[in-house]
């Protein structure tokens, strides 16, 4: 399915995205929830990058031993991190590939593929800006290892760390003019059969 997009979840809850369009998009903090499982938790609105060939130096001075004379405490340098804060957002998370590992990596037992992305893109923006001020955005994620990456290479919004790169994500992402993302919001872009199908596992 060249150019096509794939939506893991529950079937109950893509039985209601395939008739009426119904999407949940969240804010980008909430997958910062403890309660969350490996694949799904990150933190959205936080990155790092470890400054290559550059360390923290510094000098200690003190005692090695309560009678001992004061002299210099050896210590290493320290790696320097370099942090992206990035503003709150909306986000709906899709993947680029139909992958089995999904469904059991998001506890997922139907999966939402999109055969027209262009116009799912174009749907789901229509219906979000009937609800919200926001910017919207549709890119690939890019995903980085902090050793290998600079702080400026970051993508707000659409860098992840590498342990994620099996995922293959492409999101829609919304940034409020109003700078803040409340709950979740509900969406209904309208009928999705004729560029969308469902598929279930057995």
């Amino acid at each position: 399915m060249p150019g096509a997009l794939v939506r893991f979840g529950k079937h109950e809850h893509l039985e209601g995205a395939l008739a009426q369009g119904i999407l949940r998009i969240a804010p980008a903090s909430s997958y910062a929830d403890p309660s969350l499982n490996a694949a799904q938790f990150d933190e959205e609105l936080q990155h790092h990058a470890v400054t290559p060939n550059q360390q923290v130096v510094f000098k200690i001075f003190g005692r090695l031993t309560p009678d001992g004379p004061e002299e210099e405490i050896p210590v290493r340098p320290l790696e320097l991190y370099r942090y992206m804060n990035v503003p709150p957002f909306y986000v709906l998370c899709l993947a680029s590939r139909f992958d089995f590992r999904m469904f059991h990596d998001f506890d997922a037992d139907a999966a939402l593929l999109i055969h027209n992305s262009n116009e799912f893109a174009r749907r789901v923006n229509t219906a979000m800006a009937l609800v919200v001020d926001a910017e919207p955005d549709m890119r690939d994620v890019q995903y980085y290892d902090p050793y290998q990456v600079r702080r400026e290479q970051l993508i707000p919004g659409f860098s992840k760390h590498f342990r994620y790169a099996y995922q293959n994500e492409v999101r829609m992402i919304w940034r409020p003019k109003s700078g803040t993302t409340p709950a979740g919001i509900f969406v209904k872009a309208g009928p999705l059969g004729d560029i969308a199908q469902l598929v279930r596992t057995a």
